[in-house]
């Protein structure tokens, strides 16, 4: 199954514009395959955005 890369790039944009509410920026660039793992080392400390993000990190694993 392919997934067109349009939507791996609106789930990306959709988590980096949660982060950005809570107030937790990342670097205007991050390559391909490091984002996730950038995402979860900034949410872990927080137990409800990391309930609210790791099933959305989750999905664009599965996707990539």
């Amino acid at each position: 199954m392919t997934i067109p890369g349009q939507f791996l790039i609106d789930l990306a944009d959709e988590v980096w514009g949660l982060l950005k509410i809570f107030g937790i920026r990342l670097p205007k660039r991050v390559k391909y395959g490091s984002f996730e793992a950038i995402v979860r080392s900034k949410i872990e400390m927080d137990e409800a955005l990391a309930h609210a993000l790791v099933p959305l990190l989750n999905a664009l694993l599965v996707c990539m």
